[in-house]
């Protein structure tokens, strides 16, 4: 064989070579943020499933509720309802933070309870409180920053032509709408 030849064999099987891995290395890029994605909404939504659990506990709290109490589990239990019955993740995601209002209402009013302010339980669930709100708000952080980087790369090229191959369609964010803010008015009642 002669020098030239065998350069340019070198030179094409070095480009098929090369063109493969890069094919194989951006498929595979595409699958794996698909499945950190999923990952990513599993450990989300098993804090949510976490603090859906909690609520009954603090529900269960109220041996004998006043009646603003009652009407707090009732909206307690309405929210949970509300969660489990949604279709679409915006929904979902809008109905949670329904549902992260209700308990910071009612951990606001049972703190008022004179039944529950001095309870060790209370105070238990009032830290679990906190620190499943702090976990939920980093794990949206995580999978939002995810479904931001899922989104791009599934229309930059050329994972375009993967994601159309692999029919991806982009993920939406759990947040709810964007609405106006208002600060939740609490008619808080302290009966002696």
């Amino acid at each position: 064989m002669h020098p030239t030849e065998v350069l340019w064999t070198a030179v094409v099987g070095f480009l098929v070579v090369g063109t493969f891995g890069y094919v194989f290395s951006v498929y595979n890029g595409v699958v794996e943020l698909k499945h950190r994605l999923g990952a990513a909404w599993a450990h989300l939504d098993a804090v949510l499933r976490e603090r859906r659990e909690a609520v009954t506990e603090l529900c269960a709290l109220w041996a004998t509720p006043t009646e603003q109490a009652q009407g707090v589990q009732a909206s307690l239990r309405a929210a949970v309802e509300s969660v489990v019955v949604t279709r679409s993740l915006a929904e979902r995601a809008h109905a949670e933070r329904e549902l992260g209002e209700a308990i910071a209402r009612a951990i606001a009013i049972a703190a008022v309870d004179v039944t529950l302010a001095d309870d060790a339980g209370f105070r238990e669930l009032q830290q679990r409180f906190g620190t499943l709100e702090q976990r939920l708000q980093d794990r949206r952080r995580y999978h939002d920053d995810l479904v931001a980087i899922y989104n791009t790369r599934i229309v930059r090229v050329p994972e375009v032509w993967f994601a159309r191959l692999m029919q991806l369609t982009p993920a939406d964010p759990f947040r709810a709408a964007v609405v106006e803010r208002e600060q939740p008015t609490l008619a808080l009642q302290h009966s002696a």
